[in-house]
């Protein structure tokens, strides 16, 4: 009990319980309960009208085990006793559930002595203690009322009939799963003019576990976390602890490691006061599963099944089971539970159960796969049968549950006897732990694994071999190993000879996808025909997938468009027909036939297929292509200015990439992320991100994905205000002609470098860089590369001041647009807004820019709906212009230092912020914006705002923190 009001008033402590180290609905960083902001409003009305009014009343607090009721109700406590309420919390204790006024005894003075005292009862010794309060009035928070023996029970009958004092409000919490009928009567019986209001605790919502978790997690791992809490915080806790044991490094012991049992400290309280027929007839069916049947509980414990089904009823009470479906079939109430009563039993005769349950199932005639989990656990060293059960039930779920099939060829391999009689099965049992191992992302653990498999396996044999090099081919390759990887197939494929296999056609495509990797596509597409060809005869769906995939992307990289849409269009029909278990085989189908798609700018189809892959791999715990399909999602999002989205898909791709040690993963995620960050004008995380993609090893990610990462440092490096450094990056892309980069990306770069020397104050430089775009664009014959290309002509043409930037523009945003570019449509918008102002058009340049800026802000692209606000407020206030001649002859006055600082003042940033953002002192910041105020001839800060804002929108000579104008939404492949 606790209580406020006088000095004899007494707190107590036990009243919350804590989450993750924070309360289970509080914020990481201990801030206001989280998605409980209803329910506490609802008890601090109840608690208003208590003070002002008086009178009593009857707020009933329920929702299932783990909730976090008890915590808001300490909550409340604290809120209520701030209000100078007298505060009384009672909890009942599962120790004390038995004892007579158990609820209540705790803290409150007297109960002690009521056996000795005669013709004295319980209810009044209670109302006694309540009357030595002071006046006012008084709160009685009571929780887990559920537990309460039934003389607590009686007693809060009592005071409900007759409250004990005028003013008093009850707040009473209890799980409404396990109410009892003394209770329920309880309640109803209360006095007449008593309101009540009864408030559930729902399961938390998604955006609360994103403000629950906000750091702490990508958001497709929040989401996957509520998806498995059920948005319960209890089990939230329980998971992370989980997740924590299981990603705990293994050091020797040097520090302590955490302890499977440890994550269920939890429901101790639950499983403890069990009686030992009903915790065994839990652990039992812990044994057996999440969902068991009643029959084989029996069987396996030497019981009755109706002995059997009393003790399940006592667990239903206690609502550690519930009833699946009508019958003898129940499951624990949340996994974790399971979890929690498996790892609290014994192990030695939690071993011999899942022998028992083993020959149960046997002789039901169970399958390999039902065995499985139990043989795992009781396997003996040499048991040939247990090693072959647990080999065929990895081999059925290889591609569906490669964790499962992880853990199952790992006990087998340790049961497998050593010496060379064993060696070609253990090579087996070796790479197909070494290809699950890949595909549960362990790429460095499985590459090693496989070589030592390929050492074992038998010679004779050579399709088995082929087929295990493809294995290491393709795990290889994503670690960036590509000479090695290109010897050892051409080694293997000479071997093999010219024999039409399916393990002919897998290396085959090995080495198309390598050569495409390194920047060969012509190459790439002629190996992808061969296997094409193979994948055909033997009527191979999986391999025709990848196969066509690979040649579209082949083909658009090269700039011929229409073989490039005749095989997307083929690999898309194959894919879509395809059921699990085939698309399962060729997740990597998947990538090649979505990037093709986003080359062909089939927006559409590349967002399906990514996400049709990502899909199945998160789903089936497929984690070895799971970074690419995310990193193709997120950039079409980005394209489409779906930005929330594609950041959200951009981060997990990088989390994910991270863990697998992946360089080509790497380079592909980071790059993604940074094109993220540059529409939304993150300038720091731009720089940051694409760095990132950009340090890997050389030849890490092959040509095309090196390409796309060092133009996202181009386009960061241009959106810091840093124009040099961004031209000077051509040379690192191999010059002008950009012979590593796709037709399609060509564009793009082109755009890029346009704006770049603009940038500079050299508009005769970037009108040679917008031609290159028209003709790369030409060459395409494609509306979304001939609308960039019109851009970056528009941006030229705007520099120099003629008339006919305006149809260019308008080209431009009807181009992109019909192409489905948004962003970059909004982009030409605000170009088009500023060439309309310039030719006197002041009523169509406003709508556009005020069109453009809702739309920018709406799409989550504030920085650059901020640089078409700023144009439009100019434009209305009727500023002047400067002469045609001042614009080029003030801004390459100013230094590069000088062109950053004034940038930063005109996206509305203070000396000290700048000072900040450029890691100098705010007296250099100072001195800089002197000499900016002398060169350009103004006098005052909002002058050189006006002056940067109009530069921007004739070709960005200046630096600016936006997402678009800096950057270009072309194919970035």
């Amino acid at each position: 009990m606790s209580s406020t009001g006088n000095d004899h008033r007494r707190r107590r402590t036990n009243v919350g319980r804590s989450v993750a180290g924070a309360e289970p609905a509080r914020t990481r960083n201990g801030g206001p309960l989280v998605g409980r902001g209803r329910v506490l409003e609802a008890l601090g009305g109840a608690l208003d009208r208590l003070v002002a009014r008086g009178g009593t009343a009857l707020v009933k607090v329920t929702g299932d085990a783990g909730v976090g009721r008890s915590t808001v109700l300490g909550e409340f406590s604290r809120i209520a006793r701030a209000a100078e309420a007298v505060v009384l919390s009672f909890r009942t204790a599962e120790e004390r559930s038995e004892i007579p006024l158990g609820t209540f005894a705790e803290g409150m003075t007297g109960l002690e002595e009521l056996p000795g005292l005669s013709g004295v009862s319980g209810g009044q010794v209670v109302r006694r203690s309540l009357d030595a309060y002071p006046p006012g009035p008084l709160v009685l928070v009571m929780d887990d009322l559920h537990m309460a023996d039934p003389q607590s029970v009686e007693t809060l009958a009592d005071l409900l009939r007759h409250p004990p004092r005028p003013s008093t409000l009850f707040v009473l919490g209890y799980r409404d799963r396990q109410n009892t009928g003394a209770l329920l009567r309880a309640l109803g019986g209360r006095a007449k003019e008593m309101p009540v209001e009864h408030l559930h605790l729902e399961p938390l919502l998604e955006q609360d576990y994103d403000e629950l978790l906000a750091g702490v997690a990508t958001s497709v791992t929040r989401r996957r976390l509520h998806r498995e809490s059920g948005g319960n915080p209890e089990y939230l806790k329980v998971l992370l602890a989980e997740q924590a044991v299981s990603t705990a490094p293994l050091d020797g012991g040097l520090t302590p490691q955490p302890s499977r049992s440890d994550c269920y400290v939890a429901f101790d309280k639950e499983i403890a006061p069990l009686a030992p027929e009903t915790r065994g007839v839990a652990e039992t069916a812990a044994v057996l599963g999440d969902e068991f049947e009643v029959g084989l509980v029996a069987e396996l414990l030497g019981l009755s099944s109706a002995t059997v089904l009393m003790a399940i009823g006592e667990l239903i009470r206690r609502d550690l089971i519930r009833p699946v479906v009508p019958g003898q079939y129940f499951a624990f109430r949340h996994p974790v539970v399971r979890r929690s009563v498996y790892h609290n039993s014994e192990l030695s005769w939690r071993v011999g159960m899942h022998g028992r349950a083993d020959a149960a199932l046997c002789a039901r005639g169970a399958s390999a796969m039902e065995r499985a989990p139990h043989v795992e656990q009781c396997t003996a060293y040499g048991d040939q049968e247990a090693i072959g059960l647990l080999e065929s039930a990895a081999r059925a779920v290889s591609l569906d549950d490669p964790d499962a099939t992880c853990a199952w060829l790992t006990t087998a391999l340790h049961a497998l006897p050593q010496g060379p009689g064993h060696d070609p099965q253990r090579g087996r049992l070796m790479l197909q732990l070494a290809e699950a191992q890949a595909l549960s992302g362990r790429l460095l653990d499985s590459r090693h694994l496989m070589h030592q498999a390929l050492e074992m396996l038998p010679t004779g044999d050579a399709a088995e071999h082929a087929v295990a090099v493809a294995s290491v081919a393709k795990v290889q390759r994503l670690l960036g190993r590509p000479e090695e990887t290109a010897a050892l197939l051409h080694r293997e494929l000479e071997a093999l000879g010219e024999e039409v296999t399916p393990a002919c056609a897998m290396l085959k495509f090995e080495v198309s996808t390598g050569l495409l990797h390194r920047g060969d596509p012509d190459g790439a597409y002629r190996a992808a025909e061969e296997v094409l060809a193979i994948a055909a005869q033997l009527r191979h769906r999986p391999l025709q997938a990848s196969a066509l995939g690979v040649m579209a992307m082949a083909a658009s990289a090269v700039g011929r468009p229409a073989p490039a849409l005749d095989h997307h269009a083929s690999a898309t029909a194959t894919l879509d027909s395809m059921l699990d278990s085939e698309l399962a085989q060729s997740l990597d189908a998947t990538v090649w036939i979505g990037w093709s798609g986003v080359l062909l700018e089939r927006w559409n189809d590349a967002l399906r297929h990514f996400h049709k892959g990502a899909e199945f791999a998160t789903r089936s715990g497929s984690r070895l292509f799971l970074p690419h399909l995310l990193a193709g999602q997120a950039y079409v999002l980005c394209e489409r200015a779906r930005l929330a989205e594609a950041r959200s898909t951009a981060e997990h791709a990088v989390y994910l990439a991270e863990l697998s040690g992946s360089p080509e993963a790497l380079v592909n995620s980071y790059a993604i992320l940074a094109y993220v960050d540059i529409a939304q004008g993150r300038r720091v995380e731009a720089l940051t991100s694409a760095g990132k993609a950009t340090v890997q090893p050389p030849r890490s990610a092959g040509g095309w994905k090196e390409m796309m990462a060092l133009r996202a440092l181009s386009e960061a490096k241009l959106l810091n205000g840093d124009a040099e450094s961004c031209l000077a990056l051509i040379a690192k892309a191999g010059g002008p002609d950009l012979p590593q980069a796709d037709a399609g990306s060509r564009v793009a770069w082109y755009e890029l470098l346009t704006r770049a020397e603009l940038a500079l104050g050299q508009p005769e430089a970037a009108r040679v860089w917008a031609d290159r775009a028209w003709a790369a664009a030409a060459r395409l014959d494609k509306p979304g590369r001939y609308a960039l290309a019109e851009l970056a002509r528009a941006h030229v043409l705007l520099a120099r001041q003629r008339a006919d930037a305006v149809p260019t523009a308008q080209q431009a945003v009807q181009g992109l647009e019909l192409a489905g570019r948004s962003l970059d449509a909004l982009r030409a918008r605000v170009v088009l807004g500023a060439a309309l102002w310039q030719q006197g058009r002041h009523e169509e340049a406003g709508r556009e820019l005020k069109s453009a800026e809702s739309a920018l802000n709406q799409l989550g692209a504030p920085v650059l709906a901020r640089a078409a606000r700023s144009e439009r407020r100019r434009l209305a206030a009727g500023a002047p212009r400067t002469r045609p001649g001042d614009s080029e002859r003030t801004v390459t006055a100013l230094t590069g230092r000088e062109r950053q600082i004034a940038g930063l003042l005109g996206d509305g940033l203070t000396n000290r912020q700048i000072a900040k953002c450029l890691h100098i002192s705010e007296k250099t910041v100072e001195m800089h914006l002197s000499n900016v105020f002398a060169k350009l001839g103004v006098a005052n800060r909002a002058a050189v705002s006006a002056i940067i804002t109009r530069e921007r929108l004739e070709g960005d000579p200046v630096p600016v923190d936006r997402p678009r104008v800096g950057t270009s939404s072309g194919d970035r492949a």
